[in-house]
């Protein structure tokens, strides 16, 4: 499966039509996070979105009794894009 395949199955792009998928993959990078790793914390300033094209993120946040699981984000699905909708970054 090509990086432009992968895009295209996303939910969050499969509406768009095969330019646009190429607009698309010309400004994106393609990366991979171990399990464990932190792939940004509150607070951090971020301009960028995550497209999750395998695997699961969790999102976690530290408390006073310890890490508090808020959820998980799997393979379709975005995270982050609300540095890109919020002028803090």
């Amino acid at each position: 499966m090509t990086d432009l395949t992968a895009l295209h199955r996303l939910a969050a792009f499969a509406h768009f039509s095969e330019s646009q998928i190429e607009l698309l993959g010309d400004c994106s990078d393609r990366f991979q996070i171990s399990a464990g790793d932190t792939l940004y914390a509150i607070g951090d300033l971020s301009y960028e979105t995550y497209a999750v094209a395998g695997g699961e993120i969790r999102i976690r946040r530290g408390t006073p009794l310890g890490e508090l699981e808020m959820g998980r984000v799997g393979v379709g699905r975005l995270v982050g894009e609300m540095g890109l909708l919020d002028d803090r970054g």
